[in-house]
This record gives C-alpha cells, sequence and structure tokens, in this order.
C-alpha cells in the first residue's frame, strides 16, 4: 500500500512538470544560475560594515566559487540607525534596536544598463542592562547578523530580478 503511494506521488511530482528552481542545466538552452550569479561583482564603499555586507553576498551569490567572467556590478549603499526601544526608570536606555537599510543597484558591465534595484532592510535589538560593559560587540555582532540576512534578501531579489 505505502508502495503504491509513493508511486503515484512520485508519478504526479512528474506528469505536473515540477523540477527544482536552482537546479544546474547543461542544456545550452537553459540558464545557469549559479553561473549567472557568480557573475556578479560586488561594490561598495570601504567602511567595515560595507565589507562585511560585501563578504556575505560574494558568499552567498558564489558559494561554489565558479570562476567565471564578470558581466554585472552590484553597487550598495547602507544606512543604519541605532535607537533606544526601552528606558530604565534611572533615564537610561534598557535596549537598543540597530536598523540596517541597504540599496542596491545591478548594472551590466558592457553598456552600464540598470538591471535591477530595490531596498533591502533587517532590524534586531539587543539588552544594554545584563551586558553594560559589552555593548559594543553585542553591536557589532547584531550588525553581522544582519548583514547576513540583507545578503540572503537582495540574492532573492536578484533572482526575481535577472531570471523573470
Amino acid at each position: 500500500m505505502k508502495q503504491l503511494l509513493a508511486a503515484s506521488i512520485l508519478l504526479f511530482i512528474a506528469a505536473c512538470g515540477f523540477q527544482p528552481i536552482y537546479k544546474t542545466r547543461i542544456d545550452n538552452n537553459e540558464i545557469n544560475y549559479e553561473k549567472k550569479l557568480a557573475a556578479i561583482e560586488v561594490r561598495g564603499d570601504k567602511k567595515r560594515i560595507y565589507q562585511k555586507l560585501q563578504n556575505n553576498l560574494i558568499a552567498i551569490l558564489n558559494p561554489n566559487k565558479i570562476d567565471v567572467p564578470k558581466e554585472y556590478v552590484l553597487t550598495i549603499k547602507i544606512k543604519k540607525n541605532i535607537s533606544i526601544t526601552f528606558i530604565n526608570p534611572t533615564g537610561s536606555a534598557g535596549r537598543n534596536k540597530v536598523t540596517l537599510e541597504a540599496s542596491y543597484e545591478l548594472r551590466k558591465i558592457n553598456d552600464d544598463e540598470v538591471i535591477a534595484s530595490g531596498h533591502a532592510s533587517a532590524k534586531d535589538d539587543f539588552d544594554i542592562e545584563s551586558r553594560r560593559f559589552a555593548n559594543y560587540i553585542t553591536e557589532e555582532e547584531i550588525e553581522l547578523n544582519l548583514t547576513q540576512l540583507i545578503a540572503q534578501n537582495i540574492r532573492d531579489l536578484l533572482i526575481n530580478d535577472l531570471f523573470k
């Protein structure tokens, strides 16, 4: 009975035209997602937060380190905002919220045509009271986590724009 059910599910999936989204095709007619994403060169400012986001984007766009000629340039601008979300009875901050907003633009290298542009943001907060003397380190960890989230969001948005 279980084998019949499994066979019928497999036949249904095969009949409906199911195929994995990121499957690499060898056919010349099919788009190779990995090579297309690996052909993106990431550029940003030389500040530390840009470097974190740039490293995360490079790792997520080309995880297999495919060596292909660069066809696109991705430029990024980041805005960072820290706000107090909770104030203690003593008047000092109890929690801080870190918000990172990234705007990006993807252009072709050969003719400078804009292919995609958009925004991605992420935010998180942290407790100041329990780590009064470790706030800088905590803020750095939050920034690193947020740059990873933004890199994933930008990758997803780029896939939607590049492969319509």
